[in-house]
């Protein structure tokens, strides 16, 4: 590598190509073809004692990288608290994105104040994790070192029988076992392609309505890139905006979206729609759904999308246009859409017409995040 970088992977046929491929990948050769080494920075991550003794060799590195567990000797009477980041407190496991030469500094508390270990269980996998010790207050769950059993793959942290995502943080109070959840084997990722729109790449690609898909690829390649990706499962459409990108890339992701008109397990539903995103959450972010409904209306009816929680139902701002209703939303849960009395038109006689549709949507979260419930109106003269 040239001086200060290190190898990212190979670019075929331009420098600014994408994806890169990594060693052993397969690419087909049919014409004269440059394949490019593309490199990036690397920097120096530092470890100081603050007061403590021993030493903890530097890390060279670049991009995430998660903090590791603290192998300085406390001071007297003191224990490990945390570590501190360009003066922000982070935990053992936190990822930190390293983009210049960084300092890390262990923190240090009194030795009476009680802490917690996080233990690790497989749940029928196989290998081990190490368990955290010396925790309390916040703790960000890492990846799962775990091997997943036959025909299963990693869908999830539970935490006190809550679904859970790497990256996500939980709050250490006790000790705790975090258990690994499984999923069958998903379908492997489809190919992608790369247009520009508006100055922006976006980065497109077709999964089979229903079927739980590896999207990995297609996330990392469009984060590399500050793009958006576009998701299309049958007749629904899913665009994720750059900031939920940046969200998802990097993890190991899966998508599963389908819409149902028939056979629906909501009372007064007219549609049904469940997505499913494992493995990574994009709160930060948007997606807009866009699906299409061509049902007529009753006279006397509007259109409501509700966001599910409980007994409560949140309106959403969710538009119907040419067929088509678009919503957006920072994370995948529970909605439901059914017809409904349209309100009091104010004693004005006869009223005025309203076009309304009712849809529900179901979104399933991989981490088992609680929804809200998203209303959605429409009226056309």
């Amino acid at each position: 590598p040239p001086s200060g970088m290190r190898f990212r992977g190979w670019a075929i046929d331009s420098v600014d190509a994408t994806p890169l491929k990594s060693p052993g990948d397969v690419i087909i050769i049919n014409k004269a073809t440059i394949i490019y080494a593309i490199w990036e920075n690397v920097y120096t991550v530092t470890f100081a004692a603050n007061g403590g003794s021993g030493t903890m060799d530097p890390v060279v590195t670049a991009g995430e990288y998660p903090l590791p567990a603290n192998l300085f000797t406390a001071p007297a009477n003191m224990q490990f608290r945390c570590w501190s980041v360009n003066d922000v407190e982070k935990n053992v496991g936190d990822p930190i994105n390293v983009t210049a030469d960084v300092t890390v500094t262990a923190v240090w508390m009194d030795a009476s104040i009680p802490t917690y270990t996080v233990t690790f269980a497989a749940n029928g996998g196989s290998g081990t994790m190490d368990p955290v010790g010396g925790l309390t207050g916040q703790y960000t769950l890492p990846v799962c070192g775990f091997t997943a059993p036959a025909g299963k793959q990693f869908k999830c942290w539970s935490v006190n029988d809550a679904e859970k995502n790497p990256g996500e943080q939980i709050t250490v109070d006790a000790n705790i076992t975090v258990t690994a959840v499984w999923k069958d084997t998903v379908v492997p990722e489809p190919e992608y392609d790369v247009t520009d729109v508006d100055s922006k790449k976006v980065y497109s690609t077709e999964v089979a309505a229903g079927a739980d898909t590896n999207v990995t690829g297609v996330f990392n390649a469009a984060k590399i890139n500050n793009g958006t990706v576009k998701m299309t499962a049958g007749t629904m459409e899913i665009l994720f905006n750059s900031d939920a990108v940046n969200a998802i890339g990097g993890k190991t992701v899966s998508l599963k979206a389908e819409l149902r008109t028939t056979g629906l397990d909501v009372d007064g539903a007219r549609a049904v729609i469940e997505v499913t995103l494992d493995g990574a959450s994009f709160s930060g972010g948007k997606a807009t759904v866009t699906v299409p409904f061509n049902e007529a209306v009753p006279d006397g009816k509007v259109l409501k999308v509700y966001f599910i929680n409980g007994s409560e139902r949140t309106d959403m701002d969710a538009t119907y246009e040419n067929g088509k209703v678009v919503f957006e939303t920072n994370h995948f849960s529970k909605y439901a859409i059914m017809f409904e009395d349209a309100p009091s038109s104010g004693g004005n006689g006869g009223g005025f017409p309203v076009w309304a549709i009712v849809l529900i949507v179901v979104v399933v979260l991989a981490a088992g995040g609680a929804g809200a419930f998203f209303v959605m109106k429409n009226k056309k003269a």
